[in-house]
């Protein structure tokens, strides 16, 4: 059970690795605001987390990593998000040049939602038709330097419609978060996926692929207007 200050410990270092996709050390955050304790209790209480799981330490680096574990319970701590009047404005607009609905609605709405938050964007429009964008987004992340996971993640890719085929109906109206072990995209991904359903009663599922690092209030606060969106045509 995790105290009240380690939870805030924990939330701050999450998101900080988020935006450097690099190791987080106690000096990074010991003049932070929103954690206000002296750094000896910030070493004390990376040390038991660490011990407890959510933190890992790289063998190069003084600073610490979240865990499959923290993952999860960031997931799971982290409120509902909402786009911004922008952000929804310029779906609304994809959607609206394509009214008609149709395989090419769902490409470019899939793009812009890569653009918008440079990860890889997946469509599959049946167990074994998929469409996939933004790849280059996600070979770009520094996790996948590393020769090992990038030929890990390349023969994922080359078996889209495979991986997907084993989890279509599974999926249903609320985003789902696969993470680590339990993402049939390799542990080094991070995905969240939904089934949506148009108003000519097709269906099928949209998903975000990208490092286990990711914004998940961003990613699913777009997946939930994405699909309310596909669900009013």
């Amino acid at each position: 059970m995790l105290s009240t200050r380690q939870e805030a410990l924990l939330q701050t270092l999450i998101k900080e690795y988020i935006d450097t996709a690099k190791a987080v050390s106690s000096g990074q955050l010991v003049n932070r605001q929103e954690l206000a304790v002296s750094p000896a209790t910030l070493r004390n209480d990376m040390a038991a987390l660490t011990e407890a799981g959510y933190l890992l330490q790289p063998h190069t680096s003084a600073g610490r990593i979240p865990t499959e574990k923290a993952w999860r319970w960031y997931i799971g701590q982290e409120p509902p998000e909402s786009l911004t009047k922008r952000e929804q404005a310029l779906l609304r607009s994809v959607v609206d040049g394509h009214r008609h609905g149709g395989d090419e609605l769902l490409r470019q709405l899939a793009k812009t939602m890569a653009e918008m938050i440079e990860e890889s964007v997946l469509v599959a429009y049946g167990r074994h038709d998929t469409y996939y964008t933004g790849l280059s987004n996600l070979f770009a992340q520094p996790e996948f330097e590393q020769v090992d996971l990038m030929h890990s993640l390349s023969k994922v890719v080359d078996q889209l419609d495979d991986v997907v085929a084993k989890f279509y109906d599974r999926v249903g109206s609320e985003p789902s978060v696969m993470v680590g072990r339990a993402n049939p995209f390799g542990q080094a991904c991070g995905a969240i996926i939904v089934r949506y359903r148009l108003g000519s009663g097709s269906e099928g599922l949209i998903g975000i692929l990208g490092p286990v690092r990711q914004d998940y209030p961003e990613n699913l606060a777009l997946m939930r207007y994405a699909t309310s969106l596909l669900g009013e045509l």
